[in-house]
């Protein structure tokens, strides 16, 4: 049971940490899509194309 709450609480940690990363990098590159906006069109076709 122990296990199973520490294994709970390193799951939600690093849940934590890497939506905290995500965020912290899009507030660091949202005013180079703000400052470029053709960069955000080239992502997204290049995005689409990756999927299809």
């Amino acid at each position: 049971m122990i296990s199973f709450i520490a294994n709970l609480t390193r799951r939600l940690s690093f849940n934590i940490h890497r939506t905290v990363v995500i965020v912290s990098v899009g507030f660091h590159f949202l005013p180079l899509f703000v400052s470029h906006p053709l960069i955000i069109p080239w992502i997204d076709s290049a995005f689409l194309d990756k999927l299809r």
